[in-house]
């Protein structure tokens, strides 16, 4: 029943009569009628629902849907993440927030629930298991539009809550997924924050060969050798220390924590303790030994600024066989 605002009058002439008397009285009646009906939706009824909303073209019933803020329609929602425009915060990506399942498709427009009690429901286009039973489920990682029965990723959208296989609690998730504990990434500057001489004579012995970093400046962002932090907070068999404090952003998000939850890389592989800590009180690499520092081994630096590359010529060494590689390419470590 649609709501009618226009209520009749009786007009001069007209005949006194039930027909004629009773327009206006049964007009109201209905406006009574029709927010009531309105009123009891919203009291006892057990979903929102929105109609008539545009839909993406792949948009199927029973999948649960975003809004693409883009191209202005609902589409499959999909966990994932995205960097902020500073490209070291993590955050939800759009597609993460759903905001309601398809129940009904006309064409391009549907009718979704937005939350609420799902009841006698297919709930097979929803989830990705063959049928759905009781328990939670969370939005999907790898499959659009539809929920798994457990977390693909530490930090989960929980959707729906099933009773059975048709029916269930529907409540999308509008906070921020990562509010609970934020994610950053960080670069670290791959370079000594001073001076390094990479040169060695071509008929010397490599093997325990060092690096080292002459004349550290701590106002340098980069690596500078253990001597210059408190004896007292430097890990046993640490080398070189980042310089924390000249790292704006790094020192104001340092230390992380939990710090069991630190993930560092080195293009793309992650790095066990044996090559770099992490603690409360600094990043620590754990090598001096010649091409196993954390900036370009071969290289000269002053100040912390890159020179020219150093090739040695013809080494060697008593023993071939413990003659090192030295790795000549060297990519920016980061930290998780």
């Amino acid at each position: 029943m649609a709501y009618n605002p226009e209520v009749p009058r009786i007009a001069d002439n007209e005949h006194v009569d039930a027909a004629h008397t009773n327009k206006p009285i049964d007009r109201l009646a209905q406006q009574v009628a029709y927010l009531k009906a309105q009123i009891d939706s919203l009291t006892q009824g057990s979903q929102l629902v929105r109609t008539n909303v545009t839909l993406a073209s792949d948009v199927e019933v029973g999948h649960v849907v975003y809004y693409d803020s883009t191209n202005e329609q609902y589409a499959r929602a999909l966990l994932a993440y995205d960097y902020d425009e500073t490209g070291r915060l993590i955050v939800p990506a759009e597609s993460s927030y759903v905001q309601g399942i398809v129940t009904e498709i006309d064409g391009t427009k549907g009718t979704i629930v937005t939350g609420g009690y799902l009841s006698d429901f297919d709930l097979s286009n929803t989830v990705i298991d063959a049928e759905a039973s009781a328990g939670s489920y969370y939005l999907s990682q790898s499959h659009a539009g539809q929920l798994e029965s457990s977390l693909s990723t530490l930090v989960g959208a929980l959707v729906l809550i099933a009773h059975s296989s048709d029916s269930g609690a529907f409540y999308p998730t509008y906070r921020n997924l990562l509010e609970d504990h934020v994610h950053v990434r960080l670069e670290l500057t791959a370079v000594p924050a001073g001076n390094h001489d990479p040169a060695w004579t071509g008929t010397q012995n490599i093997v325990g060969k060092t690096h080292e970093i002459t004349s550290p400046d701590d106002s340098l962002e980069g690596w500078l050798p253990v001597s210059e932090f408190d004896a007292a907070i430097v890990p046993s068999g640490a080398a070189f220390g980042y310089n924390v404090a000249a790292d704006d952003y790094l020192s104001q998000n340092f230390p992380p924590i939990p710090l069991d939850n630190v993930y560092v890389e080195l293009d793309g592989q992650g790095l066990s303790s044996d090559f770099l800590q992490v603690d409360e009180n600094g990043i620590w690499w754990m090598s001096d030994c010649y091409g196993h520092v954390p900036w370009e081994p071969n290289r000269y630096y002053t100040a912390g600024v890159a020179g020219e590359l150093y090739n040695p010529t013809n080494p060697t060494s008593s023993d071939s066989d413990e003659v090192e590689e030295v790795d000549q390419s060297f990519r920016t470590p980061a930290v998780r």
